[in-house]
């Protein structure tokens, strides 16, 4: 990361955290971009500061409403023109397409200032809260990831720690017994799909589990 994008994400990620938001830990999800969190009742409300793939020193900020960490993620049933949005879609006197083009002082303070309002306008969509609890492939992933730390915490050293499944890569800041259980919990208590698809699946429900529990 470049100086001047470090120092614009550090005094953004101040701001953010005295507004009430978390980061979220581990490794980075998405290429380009930084999340945070903060709870808002059952649910989790992820703001991303998202950095353009093409162009240097551009930056705009989105929110996401779901059950777990994973960013903007629509199942059936999902009110994906409500959950995910932009800044610039919520606060029209931005202007469309928005992004703040200097990581610099002013524009990490301005970014940090609309974020109460952006939170505001995001939360008061109608009907937007219901429609996500409403959600039931967020709740039966949640459901798994409660699962995976319950039994993570039950464990012991005895527990296997060697995957079956081939190809995964467990970052160094995650205990590998979060992936070994989440590999259980899925082939025993996952769907035809985690099961089909686990090399893809693993990482995030091991990853997510581990961030639940801290």
């Amino acid at each position: 990361m470049k100086p001047r994008r470090r120092a614009f994400e550090k005094a953004v990620s101040a701001g953010v955290l005295e507004l009430g938001y978390e980061p979220v830990a581990g490794p980075r999800d998405l290429p380009e971009t930084t999340l945070y969190w903060k709870r808002c009742g059952d649910l989790r409300l992820l703001l991303a500061l998202e950095y353009h793939r093409f162009y240097d020193e551009h930056v705009t900020l989105s929110l996401y409403l779901g059950r777990s960490f994973t960013f903007a993620l629509y199942p059936v049933g999902y009110p994906e023109g409500k959950g995910w949005r932009r800044i610039d879609g919520l606060l029209p006197e931005l202007g469309h397409g928005f992004w703040w083009t200097n990581f610099d002082e002013a524009s990490s303070a301005q970014l940090v200032d609309l974020v109460p309002a952006f939170e505001r306008a995001f939360l008061a969509q109608p009907n937007l809260i219901d429609e996500v609890v409403a959600v039931d492939e967020l709740s039966r992933r949640e459901a798994l990831e409660t699962l995976i730390a319950d039994q993570v915490r039950l464990s012991t050293d005895d527990d296997a720690m060697t995957l079956q499944t081939t190809g995964v890569r467990i970052p160094s800041s995650v205990p590998a017994i979060w992936f070994a259980v989440a590999e259980r919990v899925l082939l025993e208590s996952g769907n035809e799909n985690d099961r089909r698809y686990i090399k893809n699946f693993l990482p995030e429900y091991a990853i997510n589990a581990w961030r639940s529990a801290k």
